[in-house]
């Protein structure tokens, strides 16, 4: 959370994922980076890749137009 903080308004949204059950199996991150080169530095510095606690990560491109109900301006 600590590193998350750092970051600050280019984070749109954070959170666990949960299972059927409720318990957490992965996370969701949604933020707005520059470029990609900003994106592979983030990574290179996020605590859980360096200690390998996420397994597997997917980067996906996103048009965010909304959050909370307001028009999103980056």
């Amino acid at each position: 959370m600590e590193g998350m903080k750092n970051l600050g308004k280019q984070i749109i949204a954070a959170g666990g994922l949960l299972d059927e059950e409720g318990r957490m199996k992965g996370s969701a991150l949604v933020m707005e980076l520059p470029d990609r080169a900003a994106l592979d530095k983030y990574l290179a510095e996020e605590p859980y890749v360096v200690k390998g606690v996420w397994q597997k990560i997917e980067v996906e491109t996103m048009n965010v137009v909304l959050v909370k109900g307001e028009k999103y301006q980056s």
